[in-house]
C-alpha cells in the first residue's frame, strides 16, 4: 500500500491517500516518487509520501495507475520543508510540493 498526495489545489483535499500498489510498481512506487492515481474519476499525478502495511481506511482501496518513475525526486528533507513552510504560510502543501518537483 501508497500513502500519496494527490495533487489537486483544493484546500478540503490537502491530506494524503491510501492506496494499492500494482505488483509490478511495487518497486518503483517508492516513497519521494511520482506516480498517477484516479481521484474523481479523472487521472490525476501524486507523489507517494510512504509505504505501508495496513490502512485506516474502512473502504475499498483503489490501485495506483502507475509508478510515473523510480526516481526519488522529493526527499524527506524537502518534504520536510514543504510541510513546515505550508504550516507557516497556512496554506496547503501541494503548492509547496509542484514548486520543490
Amino acid at each position: 500500500m501508497a500513502r500519496v498526495y494527490v495533487d489537486l489545489p483544493l484546500p478540503h483535499l490537502d491530506r494524503p491517500f491510501d492506496y494499492l500498489v500494482p505488483a509490478a510498481d511495487s518497486g518503483a512506487a517508492r516513497p519521494g516518487t511520482r506516480a498517477r492515481v484516479r481521484f474523481a474519476g479523472q487521472l490525476i499525478g501524486a507523489w507517494v509520501l510512504e509505504r505501508a502495511t495496513a490502512s485506516a481506511h474502512p473502504g475499498r482501496l483503489s490501485f495506483l495507475e502507475r509508478a510515473v518513475s523510480p526516481e526519488q525526486r522529493l526527499t524527506p528533507q524537502v518534504l520536510r520543508l514543504a510541510r513546515a513552510v505550508a504550516r507557516r504560510q497556512a496554506g496547503g502543501l501541494g503548492g509547496w510540493l509542484r514548486l520543490a518537483g
